[in-house]
């Protein structure tokens, strides 16, 4: 019933390497031309794109919404993604995991709602590591 689709195509949002746009039961998941189809990378943007397809047909087409409205369910489902991101890569990385906080908090609206020690300790036990 509900479809994705993998485009290799510049995201529309400036800054970001991948996104996830979606129209009632379709989706589409745009990952930066520069990002090599196949890559460690694109595997990874990959992850975290479809965990938010997945946020979206669990919140039956909700998901953009609540994603927009409520700041307690953009960190949880950055979160998750996030999470899934650092799980594709398949190797432990305290960097990276700090460079997902920082994005957490800067590049989502949410560093008034939350502090950086604990998004960092969430993600570790979200990843199994903490």
């Amino acid at each position: 019933m509900f479809m994705v689709k993998m485009v290799h195509k510049n995201p529309k949002t400036r800054g970001r390497r991948a996104e996830l746009r979606t129209f009632l039961l379709w989706g589409w998941i745009r990952i930066q031309d520069k990002i090599q189809r196949g890559s460690v990378e694109w595997v990874a943007c990959e992850a975290h794109e479809r965990v938010h397809w997945d946020q979206y047909k669990r919140s039956y087409g909700f998901h953009p919404v609540m994603y927009k409205f409520s700041k307690k369910y953009r960190l949880e489902a950055e979160l998750e993604a996030y999470a899934a991101e650092y799980k594709s890569y398949g190797t432990h990385s305290s960097q990276r995991m700090t460079r997902y906080k920082l994005a957490i908090m800067n590049d989502y609206g949410l560093g008034d709602f939350t502090n950086g020690p604990d998004v960092l300790k969430e993600l570790w036990k979200r990843v199994g590591e903490g």
